[in-house]
């Protein structure tokens, strides 16, 4: 156990290295470069509600990403790195708040197994190399998590307003039913422990409403988008 501990900051960087690579490489066919299309029509156009991909509206994925991308792009210019470094923070942040759960949830050995898990993903590693919505939505999964949980322990207002702020971005980058990842394993064990109190408990409502608000720039594209132009 003590040479684990003394290896894991060793095990970490180096995994953080090898994902680190992914930026130095070019993007990646097709999806990779559909997405960095997309998002250097918004740097360009600076039309940051309207999704255009192959020359004509594209409606597959929320604008989340994208917009991360373009702003990226508006801050270090048109490269194959401007458009994966905003996706490789967001990864950066994941370890964090998967560190931060399993001890929660845990102990810190068991945390730091699971930060390494974590970086050396197969899955990780190639979506850092071959960037879409995935490290988004990992770090914002896990970050959604991370503060409903502690908003069932600690019952402050701020766990619930950062829980509501991630979910509604997670949604931003891959829509509405990522709240079944965030929310399913605390609706389960609720009702599997018969706390049917919680369901009326006022603070989930208000994080309800909240993600309803948080979501509106992404409810407010679409509608630019497509529901308007039905009116013009």
């Amino acid at each position: 156990m003590k040479s684990f501990e003394r290896l894991f900051p060793y095990f970490l960087i180096a995994g953080i290295l090898i994902n680190a690579n992914g930026l130095l490489n070019d993007i990646l066919e097709p999806d990779g470069a559909l997405y960095a299309t997309i998002s250097k029509h918004i740097a360009l156009s600076n039309d940051w509600f309207n999704l255009y991909g192959d020359g004509h509206d594209w409606l597959d994925k929320p604008h989340f990403p994208f917009w991360m991308a373009a702003l990226s792009f508006k801050l270090s210019g048109i490269n194959s790195f401007a458009y994966k470094f905003p996706a490789f923070i967001f990864w950066l942040a994941g370890i964090w708040f998967t560190y931060k759960l399993a001890a929660i949830l845990y102990e810190p050995t068991s945390a730091k197994v699971a930060a390494l898990i974590y970086v050396f993903a197969l899955h990780g590693m190639l979506n850092n190399f071959d960037v879409r919505a995935e490290p988004y939505l990992t770090t914002l999964s896990i970050a959604g998590i991370y503060y409903f949980y502690k908003a069932t322990i600690y019952q402050r207002w701020r766990d619930i307003v950062l829980a509501a702020l991630m979910s509604a971005c997670a949604i931003m980058t891959k829509g509405i039913f990522v709240l079944i990842t965030i929310a399913a394993g605390f609706v389960i064990y609720w009702i599997l422990s018969r706390q049917w109190k919680q369901f009326l408990n006022y603070r989930w409502w208000v994080m309800v409403l909240l993600i309803l608000l948080f979501i509106t720039p992404e409810l407010y594209s679409l509608y630019v988008q497509f529901d308007l132009r039905r009116f013009l």
